[in-house]
């Protein structure tokens, strides 16, 4: 089966019409190349719900419409997409005939983040003491792209320290420099919630 990918930058543009002709010709082409799986990524930012307030959007939402309800009944053309905010896809698209089978994806257990974490880890210099399960454990609450950002930041400090140290280049990432990883990322998820408060603003305590 081919496997086409879609990201909303492929798809906008800023001329008139030229965003909905981009969608006809992507399923005509799916249908032409049929058996072909259609992957929209971030739905959410290419089909958004319908306010009047985007024509382009607003547009781009009908013709997916159109082109999705052209699929049905055919043969070998399937449509998946993914998105962390389903609440903001138009319901048009939800409807049954359309993206009606939803499937939840919880974060990952320990073993799962073990997984991930030696795939990121793979082709990588690892230094003896570096225990992946003890990592996976240490960073429970983690998504996928959470560990990936830990992984490069690991590997980042570990760069970083063996310059200042003029250790080994091949010494690889520590246990330490995976603990100071999952530090940062305590530290940026906290940044990105709602409820942070800056050490710099200051604040009631």
């Amino acid at each position: 089966m081919n496997f086409v990918p879609v990201r909303p930058p492929r798809l906008m543009s800023q001329y008139l019409g030229e965003a909905e002709r981009a969608v006809a010709r992507l399923f005509e082409t799916a249908r032409a190349t049929a058996p072909t799986l259609l992957f929209f990524d971030e739905l959410d930012a290419l089909a958004p719900r319908r306010s009047g307030k985007d024509a382009v959007l607003d547009r781009i939402v009908a013709q997916l419409l159109t082109e999705i309800d052209g699929c049905a009944g055919r043969d070998g053309v399937v449509l998946l997409a993914a998105t962390n905010r389903a609440a903001s896809i138009d319901p048009a698209l939800t409807r049954p005939g359309r993206f009606d089978t939803v499937i939840p994806l919880g974060l990952p257990d320990r073993a799962a983040r073990a997984s991930i974490l030696r795939v990121h880890l793979a082709n990588r210099p690892l230094a003896a003491d570096l225990d992946i399960d003890r990592l996976a454990g240490a960073s429970d609450g983690a998504s996928g792209a959470d560990l990936a950002a830990l992984v490069a930041e690991a590997a980042r400090l570990a760069l970083v320290r063996i310059v200042e140290t003029e250790a080994p280049a091949d010494s690889g990432i520590t246990m330490a420099d995976a603990e100071a990883a999952i530090e940062w990322l305590r530290i940026a998820k906290a940044a990105r919630s709602t409820d942070f408060i800056s050490p710099t603003q200051g604040g009631d305590a």
